[in-house]
């Protein structure tokens, strides 16, 4: 999936909600307290800490998958509507199909795994033979990440509602477990089951928790909200399964092929548990439909480029 293509996705996708949900539209983020983080970054501008690179990427629109977390909240909501009994919403909202809660519950869910990217941008050392550079970026990507996840629990505060306050916390600490699981995983990835069984723990569940607290939010019923969290939990591990693909360094061809055919996987059950799903908005399931089918159709270049073996997926 080329760069281009993907931009014009994501341009369809904020047309539809009406949104932008980018990094620098936050206005929560616009204070004192980033510009005193920024003036910090130049004492690591010389270095190659990966907190540069991905605060590169931040303020030129490049973490689509960033993005992507953002708008597959609106698109969640917007998919499924705001239900005939639930009137506390303004004439706008209900023309949109969009609250503005729900609108906050998507820069929340942006913010929280953005500071998980960040988060991962921290440097292992084992001994003492490192620069000075690499402990300061480290403790910026530390604060940094730290603040990102206060700005998120604050602004769930404010969303006034106990149940999205708690999905959406243990989406936090799932985050967190995954952040130390991951280093573990990467060290005994060294055969195909070992893989499988880090696959199958399920830690990727941000957009399931995000996708079942929006549709919270208006009061659609239990059976409705288990589906967007099946579609979200599906969608989420795809996504994760597909920045792994994207960052090969970790894995060798074995190892990657079995990476592909779990994401394929996911991103076909997502299609198929979206083939369910009962909505007035047809255009919505056929975005959703088109942003899927790019990624699958990004993963087989990927193969295409990198001669990977085929490894059938054991359903």
């Amino acid at each position: 999936m080329s760069s281009e293509s993907f931009k014009k996705i994501l341009s369809n996708v904020q047309q539809i909600v009406g949104y932008n949900p980018s990094f620098l539209s936050m206005r929560n983020l616009f204070n004192d307290e980033i510009s005193n983080m920024a003036m910090s970054f130049m004492q690591i501008i010389n270095s190659k800490h990966p907190l540069l690179k991905n605060t590169k990427k931040l303020i030129y629109g490049d973490y689509n998958i960033v993005q992507m977390h953002g708008l597959i909240i609106l698109l969640i909501a917007k998919l499924f509507g705001i239900p005939k009994n639930f009137t506390n919403t303004t004439l706008s909202e209900n023309e949109q199909g969009i609250t503005q809660k729900q609108r906050s519950l998507s820069e929340v869910t942006q913010m929280i795994y953005l500071a998980r990217m960040i988060h991962k941008g921290i440097l292992e050392f084992e001994d003492e033979t490192f620069e000075k550079s690499i402990i300061i970026g480290n403790n910026l990507a530390i604060l940094s990440g730290d603040y990102l996840l206060a700005c998120a629990c604050r602004d769930l505060a404010k969303l006034e509602d106990t149940s999205v306050v708690e999905k959406m916390s243990q989406a936090i600490a799932d985050l967190m477990v995954l952040e130390y699981k991951e280093y573990e995983d990467i060290q005994n990835f060294n055969n195909v089951n070992i893989i499988n069984q880090s696959i199958d723990k399920k830690f990727f569940n941000l957009l399931a928790y995000g996708s079942y607290s929006t549709l919270t939010l208006v009061n659609h019923p239990i059976n409705f909200k288990k589906l967007a969290f099946d579609f979200g939990d599906q969608l989420g591990t795809a996504l994760e399964l597909y920045v792994k693909i994207k960052e090969p360094k970790h894995f060798n061809n074995v190892q990657k092929s079995v990476l592909v055919q779990n994401c394929v996987f996911q991103f076909q059950s997502a299609l198929n548990t979206l083939s369910i799903v009962t909505s007035i908005e047809s255009n919505i399931k056929s975005i959703f439909k088109d942003v899927i089918n790019s990624f699958l159709d990004s993963i087989n270049q990927i193969n295409t480029n990198r001669d990977i073996p085929t490894i059938h997926h054991d359903t």
